[in-house]
């Protein structure tokens, strides 16, 4: 069992049932405004967009200089509710492992002035974690991340806690597959119907069913079980990869909204983010631009009109120039591919949740070129330029009505913490967003 740093057990027990954290009497979220999304309305795109509610400023909850293994990055929080406290697990690096890009997961609970205070000491910190998840099970939260050692090809593990002081670690649940690349798994809290889980294979994301929870201990608990359960699994999916994919580019419903998407993301990246690029002169547009891929958000949220999730869109905009990355390559520097991130809303049938109600229209969240914090880091060490992701949704209640609060990954840098009011969300979705 991994252990942390003792801490604050929490401020009083709450019931079973579905968690929800509450704002304690006279506490408020500080500065929330009604904006509209003319921001986002470009070209003549989504004009009959209602507004939302987002808390201005956001709260950026940045690289903390005082904690050694997250110093440089802070990213991908994943957030839960225990005993009347938010909790989070999030995605460090430290400036002492930064040469080897070795991820820490750490601990942190939410503060009155809704930051964070993360333990110094990781969380499993035997190997190296990114992109943790978090989802209630009963009275168990289980956590999955992908393990991503140094010279090791990445795998996906499991853990559990029932308290955010000690963790079970039940070992790898994915294991490497190769080119398909599998990763991000997202539990559903609600085992009614079997245990159903979210992965990523791109372009699109995927859905397996197992019978309970037990059944993926199971895997972590026989490495050879695991690996011929996959084996198996992905060469039915080979085959049948129509009975496996519930998001992918190339459905109608989302064909439609790639399409109104379009004209405002080209506009955004060669009109507003590129040209702030700090290598901009040695850009070209990308000969991919426009083959997109989607990947899991945090664990669906259940509402009342379905389950609500928070994947994210991702596409190749740009390229360095064939001089400039040889350069670069003969420089020693890493040479990546310019993408851009964005957040957007899905809704799907509580029941059945292959079948999607409702998609966008909008996007929660993308990359903002008048945002300085975010346009400060483009040439800070480990940035990765427009990248809007997120690993953390909790339904909250804000002066009595029911919200979303959001951690929004930035650059694979920091977070930025959004509050979303709920009924307007379904709203909007609903009215919008529904899929034929």
């Amino acid at each position: 069992m991994a252990q942390r740093q003792a801490g604050n057990p929490g401020r009083h027990a709450q019931a079973q049932g579905e968690p929800e954290f509450r704002l304690q009497p006279g506490e408020r979220i500080p500065e929330v405004e009604k904006e509209g999304l003319k921001r986002y309305r470009t070209r003549g795109v989504l004009k009959d967009v209602p507004p939302l509610v987002k808390l201005k400023p956001a709260n950026v909850i940045t690289p903390d200089p005082s904690l050694e293994h997250a110093n440089q990055v802070l990213f991908m929080l994943s957030l839960a509710e225990h005993d009347g406290e938010v909790h989070a697990i999030a995605r460090g690096i430290g400036s002492t492992e930064a040469g080897k890009y070795a991820s820490r997961l750490l601990h942190g609970v939410m503060q009155k002035d809704h930051t964070f205070k993360f333990d110094q000491k990781p969380i499993l910190d035997d190997q190296s974690r990114e992109d943790p998840r978090v989802t209630r099970i009963g009275d168990t939260y289980y956590l999955t991340s992908t393990i991503a050692n140094p010279g090791t090809p990445p795998t996906v593990g499991l853990a559990s806690t029932k308290d955010f002081q000690t963790y079970a670690d039940h070992g790898i649940i994915i294991p490497n597959m190769g080119q398909l690349d599998c990763k991000d798994p997202i539990l559903y809290p609600d085992t009614t119907n079997g245990l159903h889980m979210q992965i990523r294979i791109k372009p699109g994301i995927q859905l397996i069913r197992f019978d309970s929870i037990n059944d993926l201990l199971e895997l972590g608990a026989s490495p050879e079980k695991m690996q011929a359960y996959w084996e198996k699994t992905m060469a039915d999916y080979r085959q049948n990869p129509e009975q496996y994919d519930i998001l992918t580019p190339n459905t109608p419903e989302m064909q439609a909204l790639e399409e109104k998407w379009r004209p405002a993301l080209d506009h955004l990246a060669d009109d507003k983010l590129l040209p702030n690029h700090p290598h901009s002169q040695h850009l070209q547009r990308h000969p991919l631009r426009g083959q997109t891929w989607y990947g899991p958000g945090p664990a669906p949220i259940k509402t009342t009109a379905g389950w609500l999730e928070f994947p994210h869109r991702g596409e190749v905009i740009a390229a360095y120039t064939y001089e400039q990355r040889q350069r670069m390559e003969k420089a020693g520097i890493r040479v990546d591919d310019i993408k851009l991130y964005a957040i957007f809303p899905i809704l799907r049938d509580l029941q059945n949740p292959r079948k999607i109600i409702a998609a966008g229209p909008d996007f929660i969240s993308r990359p903002d070129p008048g945002n300085l914090t975010e346009t400060k880091t483009l040439t800070e060490p480990l940035t990765v330029p427009y990248v809007r992701i997120t690993s953390g949704a909790l339904k909250t209640t804000i002066d009595g009505e029911p919200h979303i609060l959001l951690a929004v990954g930035v650059n694979d840098k920091y977070t930025r913490l959004e509050a979303i009011p709920l009924d307007k969300l379904l709203t909007q979705m609903l009215t919008h967003g529904r899929t034929k």
